[in-house]
């Protein structure tokens, strides 16, 4: 992965769960929060802190974003944060997201998935259940997209529907 030399320094310090470390790279350096650190990988501070599993500094970082910042799509992924929590599985962080930005669960990524049929895609029940129960009904109805159908073949496939 290609990282600029700076942001070394800024991944130890997430990677260590040192969140004092995290913010004042943040404050000395005035990048806004969804800088990509490791470009080739489309990755942000909280990308990689969702990645090494550490969920403290996730929702620091979520915290003190934007509603601007969370809808930044990355450019790997073609999702928003909302999508890549999703992917992930950690319902606790998807909960703190929407708390912050609605908009979000109806916000495609690169495959034209939202994040419930995103989360459904790849089998995360309990996130899958959540995101249903906060996704707006009228986003899933056929005449609105596939995004309903991308949810039902998804949760038939996995065996998330009707268990």
């Amino acid at each position: 992965m290609t990282e600029k030399p700076h942001y070394v320094e800024l991944k130890n310090c997430i990677c260590k769960g040192d969140w004092e470390g995290v913010k004042r790279f943040f404050v000395l350096h005035n990048y806004p929060l969804n800088t990509l650190i490791i470009s080739d990988a489309g990755y942000t501070a909280l990308h990689v802190a969702l990645k090494v599993g550490q969920d403290k500094i996730a929702e620091e970082l979520l915290e003190m974003m934007s509603e601007a910042d969370l809808e930044t799509k990355t450019i790997r992924h073609g999702g928003t944060d909302l999508s890549f929590v999703a992917k992930l599985g950690r319902t606790h962080l998807a909960k703190c997201i929407v708390q912050k930005n609605s908009r979000l669960l109806t916000i495609e990524d690169k495959r034209g998935y939202i994040p419930v049929s995103r989360a459904c895609a790849v089998g995360h029940k309990e996130m899958t259940e959540y995101l249903y129960s906060v996704t707006p009904p009228q986003v899933l109805l056929s005449q609105n997209g596939i995004h309903g159908y991308h949810l039902i073949r998804s949760g038939i496939a996995n065996k998330i529907l009707g268990t």
